[in-house]
C-alpha cells in the first residue's frame, strides 16, 4: 500500500485527478505521484478521482485501500454524449478544488491530467493567493499541475508558455 510523506492534520494538498484524460495509465501515475511527492509541497491529504460513472464504485475500492491515509473523494461523470460532457471532468475539478480552498479543507492544489484547460483554475488561485499574500510568502501560486510524458496528449500551449518549476 502506498503511504503518503508527512502526514499531519494540517490542511495539504489536495489531488484532483482526471483519471478519464489519463486513461489505462492513471493508477501508475497517481502511486508513482503519492510516492515521489515533491518535498516543496504540502503532503497530499486529500485525492479526488474523476471517473466514468459507472466505474465509480471500483476507483472508490481501489483508491481507498491504496491510498490508506488519503480522504478519498470518487466523483463518477456521466456521459451522456461524447460532444456534450467533453469538459464536464474539468468543470468538476475547477469548482472541487476552489470549493476545498474556500472552506481550508485543503492549502493547495494538484491537478494531475494533460488537459490545458486547466490554466484558468492556475490563473484564479495566483490571484486568490496574490490577495491574501503575507509579506514574509515566496510568491508561489499554491498549485501543482502532473502532466504524463505521452506523445501528443498535451497542448503545446502548455509547453511553450507555463511554468516548467508548477
Amino acid at each position: 500500500m502506498t503511504k503518503s510523506k508527512k502526514a499531519t492534520n494540517e490542511p495539504g494538498t489536495g489531488i484532483y485527478a482526471d483519471v478519464q484524460n489519463l486513461q489505462e495509465i492513471s493508477r501508475d501515475v497517481l502511486v508513482t505521484l503519492v510516492k515521489r511527492w515533491p518535498d516543496d509541497m504540502p503532503a497530499p491529504t486529500r485525492l479526488n478521482l474523476y471517473v466514468r460513472a459507472d466505474h465509480q464504485h471500483l476507483w472508490r475500492v481501489w483508491a481507498t485501500h491504496q491510498f490508506t491515509e488519503l480522504k478519498v473523494h470518487v466523483t463518477g461523470v456521466q456521459h451522456y454524449s461524447l460532444s456534450a460532457t467533453k469538459n464536464a471532468a474539468d468543470l468538476a475539478i475547477a469548482v472541487d478544488a476552489m470549493s476545498d480552498l474556500l472552506h481550508k479543507s485543503i492549502s493547495h492544489v494538484a491537478v494531475v491530467s494533460d488537459d490545458s484547460d486547466f490554466i484558468a483554475l492556475f490563473a484564479k488561485l495566483g490571484e486568490e493567493a496574490e490577495r491574501e499574500r503575507e509579506p514574509d510568502t515566496n510568491g508561489r501560486v499554491p498549485f501543482l499541475w502532473v502532466f504524463t510524458d505521452r506523445m501528443d496528449t498535451k497542448s503545446m500551449l502548455l509547453e511553450e508558455f507555463f511554468p516548467r518549476d508548477y
